[in-house]
């Protein structure tokens, strides 16, 4: 089978379990873009980011052959990268924050200072915040996992996790209404 631009993600993913390399090519090609976007918000830059998405792929293409074509394939890849950066995040064990923090109010981010901020300026926002808080405050906030969920897959109490989304939406708060301040001089 000859791969290209045009190729279905279903043609690839067959081309991928046979390890083809120019289905691989376009599969990241493919890809690319809305995973390099997940890998971003878990890191500090674009050269961690990037590290991250080749990891995740690497691990897509040795593990495409468990793919059960039951659920999304890009939802399949999303996991990976996130658990990719997750395992990142563990290898550097200075990231390990073992607070035990009990509920703690959430505040809220108004829907003004969002409305009025661009995709770009949020996320470099986000990257600001400390690393652990940013990791548990994506991993809540933007993938959508649950406290419980956070606290076992970062080896974190489930009170820590409450604690680092709460700090992160205080501090985006501070931040943006900062930046939103010097945008409007």
């Amino acid at each position: 089978m000859i791969f290209n631009e045009q190729s279905t993600l279903e043609d690839l993913i067959v081309g991928c379990v046979r390890q083809e390399r120019l289905a691989q090519k376009y599969l990241y090609q493919k890809l690319y873009s809305p995973m390099f976007a997940i890998a971003i918000r878990y890191s500090t830059d674009e050269d961690q980011a990037a590290h991250i998405l080749n990891a995740g792929f690497l691990k897509v293409f040795t593990k495409i052959d468990s793919y059960s074509q039951s659920g999304s394939f890009p939802a399949w890849v999303k996991r990976i990268i996130v658990n990719t950066a997750l395992d990142e995040i563990r290898r550097n064990n200075k990231h390990k924050n073992n607070l035990q923090i009990e509920e703690v109010q959430e505040p809220a981010l108004t829907d003004s200072i969002i409305d009025q901020l661009k995709a770009e300026d949020l996320l470099k926002t986000i990257q600001q915040l400390p690393e652990m808080t940013r990791i548990v405050f994506n991993m809540y906030a933007v993938e959508g996992y649950k406290h419980q969920e956070i606290a076992e897959k970062l080896s974190i109490p489930v009170g820590t996790s409450k604690w680092h989304v709460s700090t992160g939406r205080k501090l985006l708060k501070e931040k943006l209404a900062h930046y939103l301040k010097e945008t409007q001089r």
